[in-house]
């Protein structure tokens, strides 16, 4: 009966040393946004895909599951949507992402607008992203901003 209790108590704390020292996660960097390519143009809007560059900092992999954003256009509320992306980034490497989004008609030539006409512009992409890293499934916020000419 003792034996059975010492094996009991030393596979529980084997298991709490293997599970607990999990590997600290340093956040996932958005390096950049680019490449819009338009998939459907329609009187009822636009449907694109945007490239986004993104580091994986981690000594393992991660899986990106969903991800549901707001983008600001000169910090008005552009467009909101939520995609499901099932993407693995690998670990320290650099993966490109594709994100498909929905413009209405109107909003994408505002934008198209400010562009030609060579105004400075500004974006921010904010938002939340499911993921899976060691086994668990996590929802990490992320945040980009960058200004154009």
């Amino acid at each position: 009966m003792r034996k059975r209790k010492v094996n009991l108590f030393f596979l529980i704390f084997l298991n709490f040393l293997l599970f607990s020292c999990g590997k600290p996660y340093k956040k996932v960097e958005i390096r950049n946004v680019s490449n819009i390519k338009i998939e459907n143009f329609s009187f009822s809007g636009i449907t694109s895909k945007v490239e986004v560059e993104v580091f994986n900092p981690n000594p393992y992999n991660i899986e990106i599951k969903e991800i549901e954003y707001d983008l600001y256009f000169q910090d008005k509320l552009f467009t909101s949507g939520i995609s499901e992306i099932n993407q693995t980034l690998k670990s320290k490497k650099i993966t490109f992402v594709e994100v498909p989004f929905t413009l209405k008609l109107s909003k994408a030539f505002q934008g198209g607008i400010k562009q030609f006409e060579g105004e400075n512009f500004s974006y921010r992409v904010e938002g939340k992203a499911k993921v899976k890293a060691l086994g668990k499934t996590l929802t990490r916020k992320f945040n980009f901003e960058k200004s154009l000419k």
